[in-house]
């Protein structure tokens, strides 16, 4: 670090003819009178300059390029710049690397208003801060100004830059204002080169020609986008989800700085500001008609109806998909020898089209066949009757239990009139058993007012399942809902376990010929196809 050089570093804001009152050339010559009257010397590489960059953030490739110079410590002993503003407008990164420099042995030294060493004493660290409190004020203000002045001239019709829509080009506007001053405005014309594919859009649209087809029409018509690439799909779908632009209506303000869409109710929309390819009517029309479609994505059947239910029975890793898109094949393969072949011996390929068949055959042939829902329903009911009270039952027992609680409340209060017992030992008891009273209604109300059990239509549930069984959006939750797991072997043999059995009390791994009274569905390998 050489003790008698000096760095500068200079900056302006966007905006039209900003540099006008603000030039870098300006603010180099001011930091270099201080600097040489301070006996510091400036070389050009020690010059950093960023022009139309906002110091509202320190997103800056000369200033980034400054701070990296000053923490490798290849860097001058002083920094001149104009004044704090041109460094931060935001206070909590000024505060934080300002401080950082000053402890790099950097010192910071503004040609306007200098508050000198913060270290040195409070009062330089104060006024700094004030100073970048105003700055950011400042900022925050002129922000506010500026879109307020954008909001009035979007009302009047003009736009405040950017590029015109596809269909449009730009137009300068001279226009008079109240004092008798001449303003020019930017509005927008008809490109008569480009409007044609606009029109053409529309009326496609109209005749019910999807996005990628008028794209493609589009493409072979000879139009480009604006940035002179082929139509796609989404760039057309973008139009008919923002037709005004098209029909004369100038926006302003779809997008925040985030750039996510604002509310309509936001939008500064001003109608028959220049003239329109299409009209407001179809504009509105398009509009209505792709803002009702469901903005969520249509869900789609899953592919692999068997994931998360095959499972490797010499390793226990479930199965996973594998595709092999150029032969359109699709597999179910064990987990964990997917991920490393040496770690289990179970090589199996299974073939999703072929077990999934196979595997629908059998719940034809097993769980939806005639009987088996109406024995499984009776052996349910048939447990039901064994191993739980009825309805009637429990309201029995909560009334007795109700009736000798009753009777146990008279006792204490009678005990408590005779003091024949202690009384707070009466009291603590009498607590307890009005508590349990309460307690004994409440389950009793609740039994009493629950529903008769109703006859179940097996019928109408079996015609339900074959319709969840055969809808694409539901094949998985339904298979889901009926399996627990299929068990997967070395020797091509795959036991399905099902949820449902006619002896749900005690389920048994069955053998191939017990198939029908257990929960379990034995798929002979002569029947499997892998």
């Amino acid at each position: 670090m050489n003790p008698n050089k000096a760095a500068i570093y200079a900056r302006f804001s966007p905006g039209a003819d900003r540099e006008k009152s603000s030039t870098i050339e300006a603010q180099i010559a001011m930091c270099r009178q201080k600097a040489e009257a301070d006996g510091f010397s400036v070389d050009e590489a020690d010059i950093y300059i960023d022009r139309r960059v906002s110091a509202a953030s320190t997103d800056r490739p000369a200033f980034q390029q400054m701070l990296a110079n000053i923490y490798q410590r290849q860097f001058p002993a002083r920094l001149y710049v104009k004044d704090d503003k041109r460094l931060f407008r935001n206070v909590k990164e000024a505060l934080v690397i300002t401080e950082d420099i000053w402890q790099h042995e950097v010192e910071i030294h503004f040609c306007l208003a200098d508050t000198g060493d913060p270290r040195q004493s409070d009062a330089n660290w104060f006024m700094g801060i004030q100073f970048q409190v105003y700055a950011e004020m400042e900022r925050r203000r002129k922000a506010r100004e500026t879109y307020e002045h954008q909001k009035q001239n979007a009302l009047a019709g003009f736009s405040n830059g950017g590029l015109p829509p596809y269909g449009y080009q730009r137009q300068k506007v001279e226009i008079t204002g109240a004092t008798g001053i001449k303003k020019e405005k930017l509005s927008w014309q008809i490109n008569p080169s480009t409007a044609p594919a606009v029109a053409l859009t529309f009326e496609l649209h109209q005749q019910g020609t999807s996005c990628r087809q008028i794209a493609e029409i589009l493409n072979q018509q000879g139009y480009r986008t604006q940035k002179d690439n082929l139509f796609s799909g989404a760039t057309v779908a973008s139009w008919f989800r923002n037709p005004f632009p098209f029909a004369g209506v100038m926006i302003w303000g779809r997008h925040n700085k985030k750039r996510q869409v604002t509310a309509e109710e936001e939008l500064v929309q001003q109608p028959q500001s220049y003239p329109g390819i299409i009209s407001l009517e179809l504009a509105q029309q398009v509009y209505q008609a792709h803002k009702n479609k469901d903005k969520k994505p249509a869900y789609r059947g899953s592919k692999y109806l068997l994931t998360g239910l095959m499972k490797c029975a010499h390793c226990g890793q479930r199965f996973v998909s594998h595709t092999n898109l150029k032969k359109k094949q699709y597999y179910y393969v064990c987990g964990y020898r997917n991920r490393r072949k040496s770690s289990c011996c179970n090589h199996l390929w299974v073939q999703m089209k072929r077990i999934e068949q196979q595997l629908r055959t059998e719940i034809d042939d097993y769980i939806l066949a005639e009987g088996f829902l109406e024995s499984y329903l009776q052996a349910c009911l048939t447990d039901s009757e064994t191993d739980q009270p009825t309805q009637a039952e429990l309201i029995k027992t909560r009334q007795q239990q109700l009736q000798q609680c009753k009777v146990r409340i008279d006792n204490l209060v009678s005990a408590l009139a005779d003091q024949t017992l202690p009384q707070q030992e009466i009291i603590n008891r009498l607590q307890k058993e009005q508590k349990q009273k309460v307690e004994l209604q409440s389950q009793l109300d609740r039994f009493q007012s629950l529903p008769e059990q109703k006859v179940v239509d097996l019928g109408q549930f079996r015609q339900l399942l074959k319709r969840e069984l055969d809808d694409q959006d539901c094949q998985k939750a339904a298979l889901q809902g009926l399996i627990d797991e299929i068990k997967v072997y070395v020797d091509r043999r795959m036991e399905v376990k099902f949820k449902i059995s006619n002896s749900p009390t005690s389920p048994r791994l069955a053998n191939p010929a017990d198939r029908g009274k257990t929960g379990y569905g034995v798929l002979p390998r002569a029947r499997v196809l892998i």
